[in-house]
């Protein structure tokens, strides 16, 4: 059976939480602040983040914006965590180094956030900052998988079937490509026709 590439484009939307900006107010001071009123200030923390990356209501400027992402991770949040890896994969607002950008993917991808987590698989894959270890790929593609991640489960659909880096298992290689499929994933249901070709009944 011939797979087709993996989906090896990293996630890249950044800190965004939807409705942050409402009702945020206006951006964050730039001065120091004591850990209580940061931590009061969150939410506008975070828009900040956004505003800055996208250039909402303020020129762009992505270094501003990984210094308050910065902020926000401080505080342990996996999406912020998650934005900075973005940055530092990219070499948005700093210099890009892959080191970095795994480090802050398995920040956030040991908290449960499923975008950090296939970025972490395509990193271990990949041996992009880390060393390359299959077996690594597909269990953070299982994780994100198993959260409704539909390029994870093509992946950790793709590696079942296949043997790469798990025990083989074409039935439930099968079961993860029929989901990405029913989701529109643009390789699964061709590589899952092929699967059921050459194993009816999977």
């Amino acid at each position: 059976m011939v797979i087709p590439p993996f989906a090896f484009q990293p996630q890249t939307k950044t800190c965004e939480i939807p409705g942050a900006c409402a009702g945020a107010g206006t951006l964050p001071p730039r001065f120091p602040i004591s850990p209580a009123i940061l931590a009061a200030c969150f939410p506008a923390i975070l828009a900040a983040c956004r505003h800055y990356f996208t250039g909402t209501g303020v020129k762009q400027d992505y270094a501003q914006a990984l210094k308050w992402y910065r902020k926000a991770a401080a505080q342990g949040d996996p999406m912020a965590q998650f934005s900075i890896g973005i940055c530092y994969e990219n070499g948005h607002g700093v210099e890009q180094d892959m080191a970095q950008a795994a480090k802050w993917y398995r920040k956030a991808a040991e908290q449960g956030f499923a975008d950090a987590q296939f970025n972490l698989g395509i990193c271990y894959y990949n041996g992009a900052g880390v060393r390359q270890d299959v077996a690594q790929a597909a269990k953070w593609y299982r994780k994100a998988a198993e959260q409704g991640d539909i390029k994870a489960m093509y992946n950790i659909g793709a590696f079942l079937a296949s043997g790469t880096g798990v025990r083989k298992d074409v039935a439930e290689g099968a079961m993860w490509l029929r989901k990405a499929a029913e989701q529109g994933h643009p390789w699964a249901e061709d590589v899952l026709k092929q699967l059921e070709a050459e194993y009816p009944g999977v």
